[in-house]
């Protein structure tokens, strides 16, 4: 049971990061040493693909709490994709479109990322971005289906309404 966490403090983040064995272990998000002799603070996202599941904790002074989301994984190895921006946490797992958790907590408005191994959860290919934003991506057709030679045309929806870039 220990924990490293990263010596730089971020508000909004991406972080890309593999396990490699299905034991036990999570990722801090936000987290910070708790000023007591023993203890830290932050949102805790713990994967235990040997029980089936992950799930998302408010730790204070070491004090594991209650979850505040959970979903189900399949035993394995598994890739997670976490954007933390603003009060919005989402975990994405295995490349998925959609996030398979995500909450609101106004708790920690910045703070360190650090993995956590409790029964030999190994990590690899650990990839972070500071400053990144959540966008979502819509596309609809003007016809739907539509035939061969027949005009359609495509609308792209993004949002936040504060995000850049084109598409």
């Amino acid at each position: 049971n220990s924990h490293t966490l990263l010596p730089v403090v971020l508000t909004d983040f991406t972080l890309h990061v593999q396990t490699t064995l299905n034991g036990d272990g999570g990722i801090w998000l936000r987290a910070a040493d708790s000023g007591q002799s023993v203890g830290i603070n932050g949102v805790l996202l713990v994967t235990r693909p040997n029980h089936g599941d992950i799930y998302l904790l408010d730790v204070q002074n070491g004090n594991y709490g209650g979850n505040l989301q959970t979903a189900s994984i399949s035993s394995g190895p598994h890739s997670f994709d976490v954007i933390v921006s603003g009060n919005s946490y989402n975990v994405y797992v295995d490349g998925g479109l959609n996030p398979v958790l995500s909450i609101t907590n106004s708790t920690y408005s910045s703070g360190q990322v650090g993995l956590y191994d409790y029964v030999g959860l190994g990590f690899s290919n650990v990839t972070l971005a500071s400053g990144a934003t959540a966008t979502n991506t819509t596309l609809t057709s003007s016809a739907n289906p539509s035939s061969f030679g027949q005009a359609v045309t495509f609308t792209a929806t993004v949002a936040p309404s504060t995000a850049t870039g084109s598409v």
